[in-house]
């Protein structure tokens, strides 16, 4: 968290789930940036411009962002880094008091919060807020006039979620709301990326290894029988390595650099083929005439009886035509002239 009035974030974010820092803008550690998920800018009056390059750099290497404005905000400073983004800008003050009536369930952060639609909910409000222009946004909250008061944003591999208003307790009771707890448990839960249990050979794996590798050096995955250089791209705390074809065979493999091991990591065949519910019966026979295709038990009975029927059928006008073949041969023998 970045700010102060950090109050109500820590009573989210608390230690048994999460890893919290506290600190202000001038206090940052820029060696430890990019080793978070979640950044939050809580109320800052400005956003200093030598923090908007790490910062852009973080959110586009996979990393989420909030943005809640101060009360006092200089939207310039803000439209800076907005527009950094790509994702629009603050355009003025809005000084009538708006509800926040429009929750969008269909959103991600949102998805399982609520089990049916939220009726005779006292919904919170602010006293005044940003008419803002963003880009690209999904709502997530929204006032009752239509307007955003809680949009996300995605730039690169990470994700920007923006507050339209102060969340300041004299200009909104937004922090007294139950909606609080979900919205900002979310962005945190849903910050953090943990490596899949296995990878699927075949489909592109992306895998975050944090290490840090000298100039000219490579990572490798590797076992007993097989060794490959995946595809990297180095960043300033970790390699980031995505691997498609590579593997050949599944296994137990050892992420390795300058022969240490980092970690390991497995990978599976595709198992999709061997899913019977992947075959469409009707499309692989389509009109083969000499298949019979049955949804049900009962339905193929009926269609062998019916064919065995018909099969009865031709035998007997078979019996009856041999045996008037013979009657023939008989007359014409015995009956001669």
């Amino acid at each position: 968290i970045i700010g102060d009035k950090n109050e109500f974030l820590t009573r989210i974010y608390t230690n048994d789930e999460f890893n919290l820092t506290e600190t202000m803008p001038n206090k940052i550690d820029f060696g430890s940036l990019n080793a978070q998920q979640l950044l939050i800018l809580n109320e800052l009056e400005d956003i200093p411009q030598i923090l908007i390059k790490p910062f852009t750099d973080f959110i586009s290497q996979g990393g989420s962002l909030v943005i809640i404005p101060s009360a006092k905000a200089d939207l310039s400073s803000y439209n800076v880094f907005l527009q950094a983004l790509g994702a629009g800008s603050f355009s003025g003050n809005y000084t009538n008091e708006l509800s926040v009536t429009n929750i969008h369930n269909k959103h991600p952060l949102l998805e399982g919060v609520f089990e049916k639609a939220v009726t005779n909910f006292q919904y919170p409000a602010v006293k005044s807020s940003y008419l803002v222009g963003l880009r690209n946004a999904s709502p997530i909250l929204s006032y009752n006039n239509s307007t955003v008061f809680l949009a996300s944003i995605s730039h690169g591999n990470g994700t920007v979620y923006c507050f339209t208003a102060s969340l300041d307790s004299e200009n909104s009771n937004f922090k007294n709301s139950p909606l609080i707890v979900p919205i900002f448990y979310n962005m945190g839960l849903y910050s953090y990326h943990p490596s899949e249990p296995y990878y699927v050979i075949g489909n592109d794996a992306v895998i975050d290894v944090p290490v840090t590798v000298d100039q000219d050096e490579v990572v490798t995955i590797s076992n007993e029988n097989e060794s490959f250089i995946p595809l990297q791209q180095v960043q300033s705390d970790r390699v980031r390595i995505t691997t498609n074809d590579y593997p050949l065979k599944s296994g137990i493999y050892n992420i390795t650099y300058n022969n240490k091991t980092i970690r390991p990591v497995a990978f599976n065949y595709n198992r999709v083929e061997s899913n019977p519910a992947v075959a469409n019966i009707h499309e692989i026979f389509q009109n083969a005439k000499n298949v019979s295709v049955s949804d049900t038990i009962k339905g193929a009975f009926e269609a062998f009886d019916d064919s065995s029927r018909s099969t009865s059928l031709s035998t007997y006008f078979l019996w009856l035509a041999l045996f008037w073949m013979l009657v023939e041969i008989a007359l014409l023998k015995f009956l001669k002239p």
